[in-house]
């Protein structure tokens, strides 16, 4: 039998009892925390879900502050949060928010100047329909 964390081969065994897994005390502590590294890694939950990493994979800004909005509506909901941080989460809260609305303000102003654009485009060519916008 070899043991478990390095492959040496284990020291003849004498009398009853539990076998041996190991060589040496070493060997015993390393593979402890190998499984003791995997159990938190395993445990640990997950800075992004997978939706979340989907949403901000194009790149697009707004999808990141989207992002960082949950985030700090999490920790700001939290039970354990502690009093002095709720009025800097809230700041935060609050310029995310507003940098939210300029984007959403700034592609509604592009919206509508690429239906000016299309109806100016359609009267000049006398093929004017509402319906077409």
């Amino acid at each position: 039998m070899n043991c478990e964390q390095c492959g040496k081969p284990l020291p003849a065994r004498y009398g009853k009892g539990r076998p041996a897994h190991y060589c040496s005390d070493s060997c015993k502590q390393a593979a402890y925390r190998k499984r003791k590294a995997s159990r938190m890694t395993k445990n640990r939950p997950h800075d992004l879900d997978a939706d979340a990493f989907a949403s901000m994979a194009d790149g697009r800004f707004i999808d990141v502050l989207r992002v960082v909005r949950d985030r700090l509506m999490a920790v700001f909901m939290a039970e354990d949060t502690p009093a002095t941080a709720i009025a800097p989460i809230s700041r935060s809260l609050v310029d995310v928010a507003k940098q939210i609305d300029d984007i959403h303000a700034a592609e509604d102003a592009a919206a509508g100047e690429i239906a000016a654009a299309m109806k100016d485009t359609a009267e000049d060519a006398g093929e004017f329909n509402m319906n077409d916008i």
